[in-house]
């Protein structure tokens, strides 16, 4: 599944699997955060740049003019159905079953 960086202004209710929103938007502004729809059951996930454990090599990587997610990674868990998952090169990988 391609990770996606949504660029339309919505509410993250209404994010698609595998869609992200960067807050704050802008891309010249450093991150604080991410919603991420996980990709198995589509809930909205909050990934904070201050959750993000650099000593268990927890990462999130962004390239591009939008500031497109290039990795996030090693593994995110979901808070609803408890799938991990993480992106590589921007496609999504779900570790586990």
């Amino acid at each position: 599944m391609r990770f996606e960086l949504g660029h339309k202004r919505c509410c993250i209710s209404k994010l698609l699997r595998g869609e992200a929103k960067r807050v704050p938007r802008n891309p010249l502004q450093k991150p604080v955060g991410f919603y991420v729809g996980c990709p198995r059951c589509g809930r909205p996930q909050t990934i904070t740049t201050s959750t993000i454990d650099p000593i268990a090599g927890q990462t999130v990587t962004e390239d591009g003019p939008m500031g497109e997610i290039v990795t996030m990674g090693p593994g995110y868990t979901c808070d609803v159905c408890g799938v991990r998952f993480s992106v590589r090169a921007g496609e999504i990988e779900i570790h586990g079953s």
